[in-house]
This record gives structure tokens, C-alpha cells and sequence, in this order.
């Protein structure tokens, strides 16, 4: 239906350039979020991961395998955030990109009431029932006590651990993702430091390497102010209002993959325990406990990057910018990829080292027979684990939720708990059976998601299985150019070109283009005053749509906060009187800063005349 319009224009004798989308401007957005999600997801990982080591190597292997026997309690938490914080986070930055601004800041508000409101409830919940829940995630082994005293500090410290990860969700959604891994990154340092100052100078054992996490995230909350009373925070403390259940409800269900996953792997954990307990005992248990935290450590760079695409794609998808969509995707599916075959590279040549960073010991020669075999195996599973949370995340960012629950599900326990059930029984041996499980568990997760995505495709008429729909309700042009201002003419004589094209009146066609030329120019001079070497590398994405009765064009570039309908003193009169004018010929101008992005919407009636 003729979507796309590329052109090539002439610049003097020796420049040419293309009109056309590039991914130049959601790349460097990517990037500039990647470094402080990966942050985030590394702080998140890490107190589980800093805590079964210390506690290895100066308490036991016994303690690293309690703190493993924990991992469905510190499950269910993530599940509570995750549902709170990634799904009202995603709401958020969808909101955002539909601009709607009130209704996101309803959601913010209520998120984190809930966070702290279910958070209180968890902690007097705990002061009855941690004995009850020792007794049943131990399985009545020898670890129980090592259990109870490590679970009942986390209950303890429930509110912490939920508002803390869920606010720096909604931090990053506000488009300050620095801030959002800098209260993480300042909870795990304190974690850590109080890890030694528990564990070893106070003798706490691993009472205190719990208690050092609940310090840790207190310690991050403390943080977190400075987002409360900092000027770049856009979003504001609103009530919820009579639509509090509909919010609510979008929520739970946007959220339901990333919480479904944390309850799913809950699940996979206490089976995956039981049967190594049963298969091979205590070294079942620990070896079990080492490969949860390679996969924790690998989920930091793969996860991270899934991750980043998520605050980033949903508001493109609010915008229904499927273009930038698959830029993010194919962005991610790179990085992805690249820490997968890193991390699997370095499981399979340092597996010794990988064990002995766990407390395993040459000298225990079972035990570091069973590990290097499991991670082995394990490793190889990497990949395909990368790429199925990527798709989890996808579905969960375009909302299509019930593929995004369909890939969780079949990743969390679809597939791997009759699989390690049945395997190890099948090959008991230093159970290989369990750890092949790992590897056949994600192909076959791969295939489902593969098959299900094309039947839903298949149904609604779609090519791909990504499920972004065409609209056949608008014609479109999409350009890209470099922030230099003796392109903004050949720009505005292509939307003019365009719109005449697409059944638009002349004058509104003019007035048109000449609305991009004047903005693009304004953005330059103002949105990059500051940057003016590098304009050669800033990139200003241009998106104009026909609709039946309007047009409606997107300015969007990632220069410094510049909203053009606030006239700023000390500005040039040029620069203020082609605001003016563009005002008065459109029928309606917005402005929005959403994720460090200037995005100016600008309206015409299609078939309005001079005035």
C-alpha cells in the first residue's frame, strides 16, 4: 500500500545522502539504556549470588545450599515486584508513548502504594509462618535450621525488597535510567560490605548475610529520595481515582510474564531440589545451587539485555511506531545473542574455576566431578535460554500477553520438570539426567513459542511472527536526518511531495512541510545548541501519517529538554516567531519528553484551506 517513501537527494557535488528511517537514533537509545540495565540486573542478581559465595567460603558449602533451598521465598518476592513493578512501569512508558500523562501518573502512584502496602503484609506474615515455611522448602533435610535462620530476616525486610527493585522499574520508565541502576548498585555495595562486617567480624553466619541484604535495600530506598526530590522526575504522585481496578487489572495482566516467570521458577527450583536431594543428596542440592547462579550470573548480560527493550518498545509500540519496534528488537536479538556465546564460552573452558568460585574444592572429588559435568551441560542451554526471555519480553512490550505467558510457562516448568523427573531417573549417573533436562527444556520452549506465534499469526492474517499489525488506515512516510540545518528544505519538500501524493490539499501539503523545516531547524539550534561538533552523529527521526481527515507528524530527537511550545527568553526572534506561525496553521501541537526523547506531535486538517 505504498507505507514507505525513499527518496535520494542531491547535497553540492561530493554529499548524498538517503531519506529514509534509520535505526540511528533508537540505537543510541538502546545503548544509553543497555549499560545501566545491565547494572540493574546485576545488582538484582548479585546479593544471591555475593552471599552464596561469601557464605561458602567462610561458613560452608551447606550454607551456599540453604541459601539455595531459599531461592522459591526470594522467588515469590521477585514475583510480587515484578507483577508490580515491570508491569506498572510498562504501563507507564505505554502511557507515555500514547501520551497520556495523567493516566501514568496514576499508575506510578498506585504501584507504589502496593508495593508498599503488600510488602508490610509479607513481614507480619512471616513472624508466624517462617518456621512452617523452613520446614517445607527444606523438605525436612539436615539444612533446615541453616533455612529458617536465613528466611526469617527476608520476611523481615519484605517491604525493602519490594519497593526498592519495583521503584527503580518506574525510575527507568521516567527516562533516568542511570538513577534507576544507581539504587541498586548503592543497595548491593552495602549488601556486600555488610556481608563482611555480619558474617566475618560479627560471626552472624548466614543470619547475617541476610540481614546484610535487608541493610543493603534500606540503604537503596535512602537512594531513591534523591528521585523524589529531583528536578528531572516527570512523573508525580497522583491518586488513582475511581478507575484504581481498571489500572489495576492492566497492571496484573501486563505485568503476569515477569511475575508468572518468578512463581514458575519457584516451582522449577523446589522440584529441581527435591530430585537432585533425592538423585544425589547434599551434593545434588549444592551442585543445584551452583548452576542457579551461573544462570543468575549469565541473566545479568542476557536478561539485561532483554530487559532493556522493554521500557523502550513499549512506548514505541503506544506510539504505533512498529518501525522502531523492530530497530529495538533486532538491537536486542545482537546483544542477546553475544552474551550468550560469551557466557557459554567461558562455562565450557573455566569450568574448574567457575566451581571453585562457589566454594568447590579439587580435593572433594565427587563433588567436583558433578559440577563440572553440570555446567557443561548447563551451558549449552545459554542460548536458547537468551533467546526464549527474549521473546517472553517482546509479547510482553507489544501486548500480546498470552504469547508472553505461553513462552514463560513453557520455559518455567512446561518442559522441565517431567524432563529432569523422568531423566534422572533414566541416567542417574552424577545426574546427567538433570542436567541434560536444562538444554532439551529451552529447544523445546523455542519450538512451542515458534508454533504458536505462527498459528496466531496465521489467524489474524499476519506474515510475521511478531504480530505487529499494518494499518490500513494511513498512509505513511518515515525519514531520518542528521541534525544539520541545510537538510531541513530537501526534508520539507519531501513531506510536501508526499502529502500531495496522499490526497492532501496544497496549501495544508505547504503549510506542512513547512511546519517539519521550521521545527527541525528549531531543534537544532536549540535541542543540540550544545553539541554543535557532533551534529554529523545526532539524528532526527521525521514520521508523518495521511489519516482519512488529518495529517499528524512526529518530531522526535534525543537533544537536550527542549519543549518548543515554551518560549524561552534569550532565544532569536527567528526562532520564536516560526513557533508562532506553526501554532497558528496547525490545528493542534503537542509536546512530550518521554525516555531523554523530544517528541513534538504537530496536526493539520487534510483538506483545510488558506486562512
Amino acid at each position: 500500500m505504498g507505507r514507505e517513501r525513499v527518496k535520494t537527494i542531491s547535497l553540492g557535488d561530493s554529499e548524498r545522502i538517503k531519506l529514509d528511517r534509520t535505526g540511528a537514533l533508537i540505537d543510541k537509545k538502546f545503548t544509553q539504556y543497555l549499560v545501566p540495565t545491565i547494572l540493574m540486573s546485576m545488582a538484582l542478581q548479585l546479593g544471591t549470588i555475593v552471599d552464596g559465595i561469601i557464605c561458602a567460603q567462610f561458613i560452608g558449602t551447606d550454607a551456599l545450599a540453604a541459601i539455595n533451598l531459599c531461592a522459591p521465598v526470594l522467588l515469590a518476592f521477585g514475583a510480587i515486584y515484578s507483577i508490580l513493578g515491570v508491569g506498572g512501569s510498562t504501563v507507564v512508558s505505554t502511557c507515555l508513548g500514547q501520551r497520556d500523562k495523567e493516566k501514568a501518573d496514576r499508575v506510578f502512584t498506585l504501584g507504589l502504594f502496593l508495593l508498599l502496602f503488600i510488602g508490610s503484609l509479607i513481614t507480619v506474615f512471616g513472624l508466624f509462618a517462617s518456621p512452617v515455611v523452613a520446614h517445607f522448602i527444606a523438605a525436612g533435610s539436615p539444612l533446615e535450621d541453616l533455612v529458617y535462620k536465613y528466611v526469617c530476616i527476608y520476611f523481615f525486610g519484605a517491604p525493602a525488597f519490594f519497593l526498592v527493585p519495583g521503584l527503580a522499574y518506574y525510575v527507568r520508565a521516567d527516562g533516568n535510567p542511570v538513577v534507576s541502576a544507581l539504587i541498586l548498585i548503592i543497595a548491593n555495595v552495602v549488601n556486600l560490605s555488610c556481608d563482611v562486617i555480619y558474617i566475618i567480624a560479627f560471626g552472624l553466619g548466614i543470619q547475617g548475610a541476610a540481614l546484610a541484604s535487608v541493610t543493603g535495600y534500606i540503604g537503596g530506598f535512602f537512594v531513591s529520595l534523591a528521585y523524589f526530590f529531583g528536578k528531572k522526575r516527570t512523573l508525580r504522585f497522583k491518586a488513582p481515582g475511581k478507575d484504581m481496578f481498571s489500572f489495576l487489572q492492566e497492571i496484573l495482566t501486563t505485568g503476569l510474564p515477569s511475575a508468572l516467570n518468578s512463581v514458575l521458577m519457584f516451582v522449577k527450583m523446589y522440584v529441581l531440589n527435591i530430585v537432585a536431594l533425592k538423585t544425589l543428596g547434599t551434593i545434588g542440592a549444592t551442585v543445584i545451587a551452583l548452576c542457579n547462579n551461573c544462570l543468575s550470573f549469565a541473566a545479568i548480560f542476557v536478561g539485561g539485555a532483554a530487559q532493556t527493550m522493554l521500557p523502550l518498545m513499549a512506548l514505541l509500540n503506544g506510539e504505533n511506531d512498529n518501525k522502531g519496534v523492530i530497530f529495538t528488537l533486532k538491537k536486542a536479538v545482537k546483544i542477546v545473542l553475544e552474551a550468550s556465546v560469551v557466557m557459554l564460552i567461558v562455562y565450557e573452558l573455566f569450568t574448574t574455576s567457575v566451581a571453585m568460585c562457589f566454594g568447590v574444592t579439587p580435593d572433594d572429588t565427587s563433588l567436583i566431578t558433578v559440577s563440572r559435568l553440570a555446567i557443561h551441560l548447563f551451558g549449552l542451554s545459554l542460548p536458547f535460554f537468551g533467546i526464549n526471555y527474549l521473546l517472553m519480553c517482546f509479547y510482553q512490550a507489544t501486548g500480546k500477553k498470552m504469547l508472553a505467558v505461553v513462552a514463560t510457562v513453557a520455559q518455567g516448568v512446561l518442559f522441565i520438570v517431567p524432563l529432569v523427573i523422568i531423566l534422572s531417573t533414566v541416567f542417574p549417573t552424577n545426574g546427567i539426567g538433570i542436567w541434560i533436562s536444562f538444554i532439551i527444556a529451552e529447544i523445546l520452549t523455542m519450538l512451542t513459542v515458534y508454533i504458536v506465534a505462527r498459528s496466531v499469526a496465521s489467524k489474524e492474517g499476519i506474515n510475521s511472527i511478531w504480530l505487529l499489525k499494518e494499518s490500513n488506515e494511513y498512509k505513511e512516510l518515515d525519514l531520518s536526518m542528521y541534525a544539520k540545518k541545510e537538510l531541513a528544505s530537501e526534508v520539507s519538500q519531501n513531506i510536501v511531495e508526499f502529502c500531495k501524493e496522499n490526497g492532501v490539499s496544497n496549501y495544508v501539503s505547504t503549510v506542512a512541510g513547512m511546519a517539519a523545516e521550521e521545527m527541525a531547524v528549531n531543534t537544532i539550534n536549540c535541542g543540540y545548541e550544545d553539541r554543535r561538533k557532533k551534529k554529523d552523529q545526532q539524528t532526527i527521526d521525521i514520521n508523518v501519517k495521511v489519516l482519512s481527515d488529518e495529517v499528524v507528524m512526529r518530531i522526535r530527537d534525543d537533544g537536550k529538554l527542549y519543549n518548543p511550545l515554551e518560549f524561552v527568553e534569550g532565544k532569536e526572534e527567528d526562532i520564536t516567531d516560526n513557533i508562532i506561525i506553526v501554532k497558528k496553521i496547525a490545528s493542534d501541537v503537542e509536546y512530550e519528553r518521554t525516555m531523554g526523547m523530544n517528541n513534538l506531535i504537530v496536526k493539520f486538517n487534510k483538506t483545510g484551506g488558506e486562512r
